[in-house]
């Protein structure tokens, strides 16, 4: 009865830690991250990106965002050429800018934190603004990290339904 109880006893506590660790995982990543941008090394920081589904993702804000000003346009002849063109420059300007060394410049310097919606554009962010972000859960395999007080901010994604690893797959601006 005694080496059941240990038994039980030791599966609960090694369920815990797995589970305690699962969730952990995410911070650190972030915390890994933060050490390779402080150390500048571009090929660490690449390793915490999923390219492809970034890409997709900013493909997508754009055209969304290109489409809606061609929609005001209705009424001209010209709109449909636009889009086309639109969307094929988004595309073309999209895969030439998500490279694995132009994302680990921006988190490097800072500069992946700024945008119109994702911080200030005058103003690099220092060491005290990154004690500004936090992470919120959207679900098991996502969490977005974002300025306190703002909904805008970075998704990473679990790559694997128990894994530990963390990439950047997604922007979020709202």
């Amino acid at each position: 009865m005694k080496t059941i109880r240990a038994l039980l006893a030791a599966a609960l506590l090694l369920a815990v830690l797995f589970f305690g660790f699962l969730a952990a995982s995410p911070y650190i990543t972030f915390h890994r991250i933060k050490q390779a941008a402080d150390a500048e090394d571009l090929q660490a920081l690449s390793t915490y990106v999923d390219y492809p589904a970034l890409r997709e993702n900013l493909k997508a804000h754009m055209l969304t965002a290109v489409g809606a000003k061609l929609d005001a346009e209705q009424d001209n002849p010209l709109a449909s050429l636009g889009r086309a063109i639109a969307t094929s420059a988004a595309e073309k300007m999209i895969d030439a800018l998500i490279t694995p060394e132009n994302i680990a410049l921006a988190i490097a310097s800072g500069q992946l934190l700024q945008s119109k919606t994702l911080g200030t554009p005058d103003a690099a962010p220092t060491k005290d603004d990154i004690n500004n972000y936090t992470a919120s859960w959207q679900d098991w395999s996502h969490i977005l990290v974002h300025k306190k007080g703002e909904n805008t901010g970075y998704i990473f994604r679990r790559s694997a339904p128990l894994g530990w690893e963390w990439k950047l797959a997604a922007v979020k601006m709202e």
